[in-house]
């Protein structure tokens, strides 16, 4: 069994939020000992915007770069 990991429906398996929460902690670190670096792409939109009809991504990468914009923070 290769779980649902490897298709569209990976957000219902609670190892996907586990491994994109451990991302989003190793960005902040990585932010944070870099101030003032962005990265050179901040009007690329992300894809895919939609999976299944449903809204995905599709924002601009600069929109996601604040952590605390987004409702939360590690501390």
């Amino acid at each position: 069994d290769t779980g649902a990991m490897n298709s569209a429906a990976s957000p219902t398996d609670p190892v996907f939020w586990l491994h994109h929460a451990m991302i989003d902690r190793v960005w902040a670190r990585w932010q944070a000992k870099h101030p003032g670096v962005v990265p050179t792409n901040l009007t690329e939109r992300m894809q895919p915007s939609t999976v299944s009809g449903r809204p995905m991504f599709g924002g601009a990468v600069s929109t996601v770069l604040d952590i605390t914009v987004l409702g939360y923070s590690y501390t």
